[in-house]
């Protein structure tokens, strides 16, 4: 069946050989994306993120260091 959505331009992408590790790649990102599970209209990723966590750099003036408040009584 042709691919009539998929003009000359880009038909080397469907007829590519991968190598080996392209291939590895792919599995992983299969395992990956579709292995998520939809709680209140968004996407979770069970087994975590995908990519290293870091502190954003917004609001300005609050410190990106973990903090601990405890109620005062």
């Amino acid at each position: 069946m042709k691919n009539k959505l998929c003009n000359n331009k880009y038909k080397y992408l469907l007829n590519q050989k991968y190598t080996p590790t392209e291939k590895k790649r792919w599995k992983e990102w299969k395992k990956i994306e579709f292995n998520k599970i939809k709680i209140d209209s968004a996407w979770f990723a069970p087994d975590g993120a995908r990519h290293p966590v870091k502190d954003g750099t917004t609001p300005v003036g609050v410190p990106n260091d973990m903090k601990a408040f405890k109620p005062q009584i």
